[in-house]
């Protein structure tokens, strides 16, 4: 059986403005919430806009998102509770979302925590662990 550590982050309600977590999520809660039927409706909408800056202001506005490198009181750097020991990097406007996929799976160096197409349909989200030795003095 493979080991899971569980990892801790905030999880804020739409819009982007809202600064304020509602609770601590983990991995298997962003999973499920990426697989279910909670963003889909404004996944379909925000796939099938063609303006960029409609289209921009459409996800700010519509989809609730998660801090994945921490836990927050507020969306803000001084606000950190606790660091996570996760990084989410994004790839925008990838050409061959297939083929990205399976070079991140198979990275010999980083392990895959998570891996989604993100809301646009164009990219995708990697979340990764962190060794977070070194930064326990750095707030």
């Amino acid at each position: 059986m493979m080991e899971t550590t569980d990892y801790c982050f905030s999880f804020f309600r739409k819009p982007i403005q809202n600064i304020e977590p509602i609770r601590a999520v983990g991995i298997v809660d962003v999973y499920r919430y990426v697989i279910g039927h909670y963003a889909q409706p404004q996944t379909e909408s925000l796939r099938s806009m063609l303006s960029s800056p409609e289209a921009k202001r459409y996800k700010a506005t519509h989809f609730d998102y998660c801090t994945f490198s921490g836990l927050f009181r507020k969306r803000n750097e001084k606000e950190l509770i606790m660091r996570s020991g996760l990084m989410c990097l994004d790839f925008d406007h990838v050409e061959n979302i297939v083929e990205l996929k399976q070079q991140l799976l198979n990275h010999e160096y980083f392990d895959t925590e998570l891996l989604f197409v993100s809301p646009s349909g164009n990219g995708l989200k990697w979340i990764i662990p962190v060794d977070l030795k070194g930064w326990e003095h750095s707030r």
